[in-house]
């Protein structure tokens, strides 16, 4: 139901605490696509490269691009109804996606 976006540009340790948090906290078959700006040896040798779950995408910009365009590469991979962006130093509360998905009720 939402396609969350995350561009990341050279931080790769507050990634990684905003995706375990989506990992943690997700309840519906949300996804995540995660845009890795630029400067690929920041996320080598982190445990970044470490999450193996359907739910989240990887994409790289081999030369920086900027957030925009990074944006753009994910609203073009989402594949649900629903979009969110977050900055890779942002985490997800509990039951966020089931918050978010009250609002597509057509009463409210």
């Amino acid at each position: 139901m939402i396609s969350v976006i995350v561009p990341s540009y050279k931080n790769p340790k507050c990634l990684e605490i905003c995706l375990q948090s989506f990992l943690d906290t997700t309840t519906t078959n949300a996804e995540l696509i995660c845009i890795i700006d630029g400067f690929p040896e920041y996320y080598e040798n982190s445990t970044v490269r470490a999450i193996n779950d359907p739910r989240i995408k990887f994409a790289l910009n081999e030369h920086n691009r900027g957030m925009p365009f990074s944006i753009n590469i994910g609203v073009y991979n989402a594949e649900n109804p629903w979009i969110l962006v977050v900055n890779d130093d942002n985490v997800f509360p509990k039951n966020w996606d089931k918050i978010l998905l009250q609002y597509n009720d057509e009463d409210k």
